[in-house]
């Protein structure tokens, strides 16, 4: 339903904030071996002490926690259920306040921690959804002008169901990469609400490329 942008409020927030945690499920299970390493070097070159089993299709677990604090009036505060590509699979709601020095008004605290399943595919290249605040952002305005007539969006993805913020967020990421898909050393980028699959780097965890 319609609601109003909170952005003529914006003096009275003392603190917004989110955080987003993506827990991923990949599906693998391990089963330790019941038996001692061989001594034989040849054979330790393909050994393992675990055998890895795959018992369902990779999926993602989004936990988001979102707070606020307000003065004289209450912070809008994310609608709990299904939203886009994210299932709604439960959650907690904190609303807290105090009787200011107005002696008429509140101040007010308020926050959701929520949890979702994607329900898609995950893909490090469709980036993550964030969430957005519940004021309009000048930068978010800035941007809508600067990225117009872009490629069309994945149908892959949570980002194939996200709002104009996080399209604004993939369109950025996708020319903060050369055309060799190497960062620019001037690259910038200043959207909140998504995370780009282009600083995803396949190599960082094993101290770069596997030398041959």
């Amino acid at each position: 339903m319609p609601y109003p942008d909170d952005r003529l409020q914006l003096e009275n927030y003392q603190h917004y904030g989110s955080q987003n945690d993506f827990q991923l499920m990949p599906g693998v299970c391990i089963l330790p071996l019941a038996e001692d390493p061989p001594t034989n070097d040849s054979e330790l070159v393909g050994y393992s002490p675990v055998v890895i089993a795959r018992l369902h299709a990779p999926y993602r677990i989004r936990k988001y926690n979102y707070n606020t604090n307000k003065v004289n009036n209450p912070s809008p505060i994310p609608q709990f259920g299904d939203s886009g590509k994210f299932v709604f699979i439960g959650g907690t709601i904190s609303v807290g306040n105090t009787l200011n020095t107005t002696y008429s008004n509140f101040d007010w605290e308020a926050g959701v921690e929520y949890i979702y399943v994607e329900n898609c595919v995950i893909r490090s290249q469709d980036g993550l959804v964030l969430g957005t605040p519940p004021f309009s952002q000048l930068t978010s305005q800035i941007n809508a002008q600067n990225y117009p007539n872009q490629p069309p969006l994945p149908a892959i993805g949570a980002i194939s169901y996200a709002g104009l913020d996080s399209v604004l967020g993939y369109w950025q990421g996708i020319n903060i990469a050369t055309p060799a898909s190497q960062l620019n050393p001037v690259w910038g980028y200043n959207v909140s609400s998504f995370f780009p699959g282009q600083l995803f780097y396949n190599d960082l965890i094993n101290s770069g490329p596997t030398i041959v």
